[in-house]
């Protein structure tokens, strides 16, 4: 029986310009803009989410946390490329995930995604050269476009969205399978070259498959007509078509950008392997015993205990039983008086996200105001001043608000450290950078042509080093 588990994927093309940017402080080595980029656009990506979908958060709340949920920053993966300023960078909101995503050059980056039933899916983002670029930078960015989906198993599922800075118009009945009859527009003189790729591949392009109003399709304006195209496309097998649900822009949400995000919402027919785990004990909230009451109640606790266990350690039986009867009423009984830890997480703009959340709202009801806006000039100008002061504000905010509980967390790890309380000074420290993630560290061949990713290969690749490398 097949089960299914919705995704969604989110793909935010940038143009060429930015926040305006005003003088911050900013942490040694990195300018304004990689200190804004790194730190709160995450963050302000995963509250456009929650705008447009409020369900993700009540979903992570609950506990069934999804392939690719976002939540306020934390789990965003980012891949840029410094001879990028805006145009290099690709944003994908992932969670949980063994794998960091792998930058094939300035414009193309992968990520292998594990699913449930030992499937796999392999994610790729682009940005596509422009159509005043030189052909032979267009060829070459094909070229590798084609030889990474060549590497790609064909039991992977393929995810392949961008900004590929081209039309492909809604030429159905020539490009049969590769497009759908619901496209925008006219093509390009740079159309034909992902149409020729979805042909080999077995590629569709999911924009042109559903039925809906051009602003819901198009992602981009010209400057100079104002018409709207279709730039920013995602891309899957023929085969995997069944599995979307919607792919369509979002208008409301916003973020210093000329690109409107694209949503693909799929429903991945995934069959998971079947595993019994057992149950494992919670731990205890040991902090609690610094408290003179909370003491007394564990004595009291333990001392019931062992009255009622003294007659069953007497009786006959194995050391085993009798430890195993022994350990599990004191766990009980401390249980009942100090009760469990909780997961701590700390973050700045999770303690602040109710004041953050008030002027987000005020910032969307602007912009929502400007695009509901009538043909008045006049007032046209009114609903943009008022957006960008708006926008002026969350910056300001957000930097005052940032610093203020770093300078804050920085205060309270130096009270441990002068009282010499290491385990509070570790503690809070854990607390910020959260736990422990469990990577894969890839290794190059011996010929150092290709990366390994396989941990069953890394070992062996490790035997194979030392053992050159000691005889």
């Amino acid at each position: 029986m097949q089960s299914k588990k919705e995704t969604y994927l989110y793909d935010w093309q940038p143009g060429t310009s930015g926040p305006s940017w005003t003088p911050v402080k900013t942490p040694a080595g990195q300018t304004e803009e990689q200190h804004w980029s790194r730190q709160s656009l995450s963050a302000l990506t995963s509250m456009s989410l929650l705008q447009v979908r409020p369900d993700y958060w009540e979903r992570d709340q609950s506990g069934k946390r999804d392939l690719a949920t976002p939540s306020f920053g934390r789990d965003t993966h980012w891949r840029t490329t410094p001879a990028w300023r805006w145009p290099g960078y690709q944003e994908l909101p992932f969670a949980n995930l063994t794998e960091t995503p792998t930058g094939i050059n300035g414009r193309l980056m992968s990520l292998h995604i594990p699913l449930a039933g030992r499937q796999h899916a392999t994610l790729f983002s682009a940005y596509a050269p422009t159509l005043p670029s030189e052909e032979d930078v267009k060829s070459r960015f094909y070229q590798v476009l084609d030889e990474a989906l060549h590497k790609v198993p064909k039991g992977d599922k393929i995810l392949l969205l961008g900004d590929f800075n081209l039309r492909v118009g809604k030429s159905s009945v020539v490009w049969k399978g590769m497009i759908g009859q619901h496209g925008a527009g006219h093509s390009n003189a740079n159309g034909l070259r992902p149409l020729s790729l979805c042909a080999e591949h077995n590629l569709t392009i999911t924009n042109t498959i559903f039925q809906m109003q051009n602003k819901y399709k198009t992602s981009w304006m010209h400057p100079g007509s104002k018409h709207w195209h279709l730039l920013d496309y995602i891309i899957v097998r023929h085969t995997d078509l069944r599995d979307v649900h919607v792919t369509r822009a979002m208008r409301g949400a916003e973020r210093w950008t000329d690109h409107r995000m694209i949503m693909d919402m799929l429903k991945l027919r995934i069959c998971p392997a079947l595993r019994l785990q057992k149950p494992t004990k919670r731990r205890l909230h040991c902090a609690r015993l610094e408290e003179m009451e909370t003491c007394n109640t564990l004595q009291c606790s333990l001392a019931k205990q062992l009255e009622n266990i003294d007659s069953l350690l007497g009786m006959e039986g194995s050391t085993t039983d009798k430890w195993s009867t022994l350990s599990s009423s004191l766990y009980e009984a401390a249980a009942q008086s100090i009760g469990y830890s909780r997961k701590k997480h700390q973050d700045w703009f999770d303690e602040n996200s109710t004041h953050i959340t008030i002027l987000l709202n005020n910032m969307h009801k602007a912009h929502k105001a400007l695009l509901n806006s009538p043909s008045s000039i006049a007032l046209k100008h009114q609903w943009q001043h008022q957006w960008q002061d708006q926008r002026r504000v969350v910056q300001c905010t957000l930097r005052q608000t940032q610093n203020h509980w770093w300078v804050s967390k920085a205060q309270e790890i130096q009270s441990h450290a002068d009282r010499n309380d290491m385990h509070n000074f570790y503690d809070a420290i854990k607390s910020i950078h959260g736990p422990r993630t469990h990577t894969v560290c890839p290794l190059r061949t011996a010929d150092e042509s290709s990366l390994i990713k396989d941990q069953a290969f890394i070992v062996q690749r490790w035997g194979e080093h030392f053992e050159a490398l000691l005889n």
